[in-house]
C-alpha cells in the first residue's frame, strides 16, 4: 500500500512540474491575448519594443502596431492580442509577437 501511495505521489509531482514548466509560454503561430507593460529594450540602433508580462517573461513586439505602441504607450500597461512568430531563444532574445490589436489601455500617464 505504501509503495502505491509513493508511486502516485511521484507521478502527480512529475505532472505538476511539467505543467509548471510550460506556464506562460505560447506555441509558434498561436494567437494570444496578454497583459503587460510597454517598454523599450536595448540601445540604439538595436532597441526594440517589448511587453513585460512578469519579471522574467517578455515579448518582442513587431508589426505596424508596434510603432504606435513605441510612440504613444511607452511605460503604460495594456492588453494586446497578437500572433507568436518566433520562439524565445534565451535571455535577451524573447519570443516575437506580431501585434494584431490593442484591446485595452489599463493605465495612462
Amino acid at each position: 500500500m505504501k509503495k502505491i501511495i509513493t508511486q502516485a505521489f511521484i507521478a502527480l509531482s512529475f505532472i505538476l512540474i511539467i505543467q509548471g514548466c510550460g506556464a506562460g509560454t505560447a506555441t509558434l503561430n498561436s494567437t494570444i491575448t496578454v497583459k503587460g507593460k510597454i517598454l523599450i529594450k536595448g540601445h540604439l540602433p538595436h532597441s526594440y519594443v517589448a511587453l513585460k508580462v512578469n519579471s522574467r517573461l517578455y515579448y518582442n513586439l513587431v508589426g505596424s502596431l508596434s510603432r504606435v505602441l513605441r510612440s504613444s504607450y511607452q511605460g503604460k500597461k495594456v492588453i494586446i492580442t497578437g500572433t507568436i512568430i518566433a520562439k524565445a531563444l534565451g535571455p535577451g532574445m524573447p519570443a516575437r509577437m506580431d501585434v494584431k490589436r490593442i484591446d485595452k489601455i489599463l493605465s495612462r500617464k
